[in-house]
């Protein structure tokens, strides 16, 4: 089995930094989409994790499917079947410390039987033990055995080993905390503090001092009316609080001033759009955010950006400018998944081809013709033309021309 190690944007392209306006487009690096010609359950990719075990889980609103790197396993609801999915329009998927994988609908939570594949529901008859047929908005967990879900803009706690929800007095804390405010989404930072996004800002649950702290939202932050599209919050690996989801697009939190400041990147105006994704790469800390409009590459050091587009006369681009989510899997390379143009993975490594000619220079090819080629084990590349043999160090992309060497073929 292929076990999979790539990042998930929903849509999405990349590049190499220049110092730019985020209003100049950019389209040189190179996607592979997947649709449903490849068994994808349907183009519009509403969540993307990558469990402990490497494999891929993609929601989209008319499935949940699982991919090994070669195939995808569908899941939907099935009238006929209580052990499938409460519905087929997923919301939100999420792997708990124990290695369970959550799925969050439009009608109800489902938790994953890995030995049997299929489903446990929590669903109706509503109950204090259970929990109504309602859209899961986000999951997380704090400590063992617990998970937190919104549901309908409220939270509630639920028992991973008993399949029930808790009324613990850390959750009724928090419940009253939060009575008259709708919540969109959280999530659980190293510290253990749990960031709550909220219609009225962001709420920080301290669980060791069993304190709150409110932070207000940028002047242009949206109202109720609008609340759908406040979703994103991303903290990144200096502790920087990033927000996306309203009118400019992005916010960063201010130490200093202890509020949200607009995020304006240099020589250029704010993201129009509305963020929907945040996430960092592991080598150069870069943040890579997906809006409405593309996908923005942020060099956080300089504050400088690309931008990311659709380009229908070039095939290997980001297949749809609508990005829903990006993910970093585990070997940094990035997976986008659009809003109706399927799925889009961009490996990092091979992003641009480097091309040896043929000419007259000792680091040249002579001849057109490749008989074999063969990596030695310190990586090196031996391809054999006619009449010769070229090596080519990988890593510093350069390479020895060995001639005379009259050498038909290489083997292992």
């Amino acid at each position: 089995m292929k076990i999979i190690c790539n990042i998930l944007f929903i849509y999405l392209s990349f590049g190499s930094f220049k110092a730019q306006s985020v209003d100049n487009y950019i389209n040189d690096l190179k996607f592979k989409h997947f649709t449903s010609k490849d068994g994808l359950s349907q183009r519009s990719i509403t969540d993307i994790l990558q469990d402990k075990k490497g494999y891929l889980w993609i929601g989209t609103r008319d499935g949940l499917n699982k991919f090994d790197g070669n195939n995808f396993i569908v899941y939907r609801y099935s009238s006929e079947d209580y052990k499938s999915l409460s519905n087929s329009w997923v919301t939100k998927i999420y792997e708990d410390e124990l290695g369970n994988i959550w799925i969050g609908t439009k009608d109800g939570l489902n938790k994953f039987n890995e030995s049997s594949n299929s489903f446990i529901r929590f669903e109706h008859p509503a109950s204090e033990k259970n929990i109504s047929s309602n859209e899961i908005f986000d999951l997380t967990q704090t400590k063992a055995n617990f998970l937190w879900a919104i549901i309908n803009g409220k939270i509630a706690l639920i028992n991973t080993k008993s399949n029930q929800l808790e009324k613990s007095v850390e959750h009724e804390k928090i419940a009253s905390r939060l009575q008259n405010q709708r919540v969109r989404s959280f999530f659980v930072s190293d510290d253990d503090m749990l960031w709550i996004n909220t219609v009225e800002g962001i709420e920080v649950y301290d669980p060791e001092k069993e304190t709150f702290k409110h932070y207000n939202y940028p002047s242009s932050t949206p109202t109720v009316k609008n609340f759908s599209n406040l979703s994103t919050l991303f903290l990144d690996r200096d502790d920087n609080l990033w927000l996306g989801g309203y009118e400019n697009g992005l916010a960063k939190y201010n130490k200093a001033l202890d509020k949200f400041i607009d995020y304006k990147f240099k020589g250029s105006r704010y993201i129009t759009s509305s963020v929907r994704s945040i996430c960092q790469d592991h080598e150069g800390g870069n943040l890579w955010i997906g809006a409405y409009s593309g996908l923005y590459m942020l060099d956080l050091p300089n504050a400088i950006s690309r931008h990311y587009i659709n380009n229908e006369n070039n095939p290997t681009g980001l297949s749809q400018n609508s990005i829903y989510k990006i993910v970093l899997d585990s070997r940094g390379d990035i997976w986008i998944g659009t809003w109706a143009g399927g799925l889009n993975y961009f490996n990092k490594n091979y992003d641009t081809f480097k091309h040896f000619l043929v000419g007259n220079n000792e680091t040249m090819l002579n001849y057109k013709v490749v008989s074999s080629i063969v990596e030695d084990s310190q990586k090196n590349l031996w391809i054999a033309p006619k009449e010769e043999v070229l090596i080519i160090t990988i890593r510093k992309q350069e390479s020895l021309n060995i001639s005379d060497t009259m050498l038909v073929n290489l083997t292992r």
